[in-house]
């Protein structure tokens, strides 16, 4: 019978889901697309979530035996929130 190891703490799982919400300006992202801009750019947009996801469930998994690793990911997620909104918003 093996001890279950340590857990995540909660405060750590509330950021990490802080720092998953914008995600969900994915609307607005997709609807201040240039009418110019080509699909690579959706493609970026819509591969967006699933990358949120998977850093956020990485994060939450990887805390109890590599908390520098959570926040690198933290760090990564919130650069790519910023880089979504920069790619749609300067202009070509």
């Amino acid at each position: 019978m093996s001890v279950p190891g340590p857990k995540t703490p909660v405060w750590m799982t509330v950021l990490i889901i802080v720092c998953m919400l914008p995600v969900f300006s994915l609307p607005s992202l997709l609807s201040a697309v240039p009418s110019d801009g080509g699909q690579s750019l959706r493609i970026f947009l819509w591969l967006y979530p699933a990358y949120v996801i998977v850093a956020g469930y990485l994060a939450y998994a990887c805390y109890p035996t590599r908390r520098y690793m959570t926040w690198i990911l933290l760090v990564l997620m919130l650069m790519s929130h910023y880089a979504m909104w920069m790619l749609v918003s300067m202009p070509a």
